[in-house]
């Protein structure tokens, strides 16, 4: 069977490619496995940023609902919630790779895909994308992490708005309320993605592993716990050939100047 989700590597970027565009990159089963094999590579692979993308004209489209009856066994409350549970271990697995990531999102995002799009440290999306959080017009609760991670994207009020609603926005609209970070005219948001992508590739991998990890603690820390956190991160990384390397290229620099 051919796999559903690819990974291209350019250098130190690597892009991991949703890949059932017949189906608009619907989340199948299949493609559940084909991502761990790929979360599991990527984990290892030295890439220093990952892109992700979907191919053809959607990013993901969400749950695979016309093979969702072979895939589980709806009528087993056990098998659902195994089957929600891998895919919200690949989202846990994508937040914890050592590198930071970036969606491209051109066409649909919904619903698990929106979730996964949210998931990555940075979304850039084509004007023309259309978000859509979906789970309310299918007659489920959010899935994926986003009931986390989308509050903290664009605050409370507007994330029951989105989820309580499931109306479908552009990527200018999401741009606008802050879901995404950069938008694009059509077809160039995969571009875009890209070019961040290298330039985080030559930051300090140190600092960037840093950055993200302080972010990640602090949405869960009170105030003094992240400034204790911050602390213990900045005296470890004082230590580190990347921040030497930076402050005797800044001394270097004043001397000259």
């Amino acid at each position: 069977m051919t796999a559903t989700v690819r990974l291209e590597a350019q250098g130190p970027v690597v892009t991991m490619v949703l890949d059932r565009p017949e189906r608009m990159n619907a989340m199948s089963a299949q493609m559940s496995r084909d991502m761990h094999d790929a979360l599991a590579e990527l984990s290892t692979s030295g890439a220093r940023a990952l892109v992700v993308r979907g191919e053809g004209t959607a990013f993901s489209a969400g749950a695979d609902l016309h093979s969702l009856d072979d895939d589980i066994d709806l009528d087993r409350a056990v098998a659902v919630r195994e089957y929600v549970m891998g895919w919200s271990k690949h989202i846990l697995a994508l937040r914890a790779l050592p590198m930071p990531s970036i969606a491209a999102v051109e066409g649909p995002a919904y619903g698990g895909g929106f979730s996964l799009a949210l998931a990555c440290d940075i979304v850039v999306a084509a004007t023309t994308a259309r978000f859509n959080t979906q789970y309310v017009n299918i007659g489920i609760n959010p899935d994926l992490g986003s009931s986390w991670t989308l509050p903290r994207a664009v605050g409370p009020a507007q994330a029951r708005y989105l989820m309580l609603r499931g109306n479908e926005i552009s990527g200018t609209e999401a741009h606008r309320i802050g879901l995404v970070a950069e938008v694009t005219e059509p077809g160039r948001a995969i571009v875009r993605a890209t070019e961040l992508a290298r330039e985080l590739a030559d930051r300090s991998a140190t600092s960037v592993a840093s950055i993200r990890a302080r972010l990640e603690s602090a949405a869960g820390a009170s105030l003094e716990d992240a400034m204790a956190a911050e602390a213990d991160g900045i005296a470890t990384a004082f230590a580190s050939p990347d921040f030497r390397r930076a402050l005797a290229s800044f001394r270097e620099e004043r001397r000259r100047s």
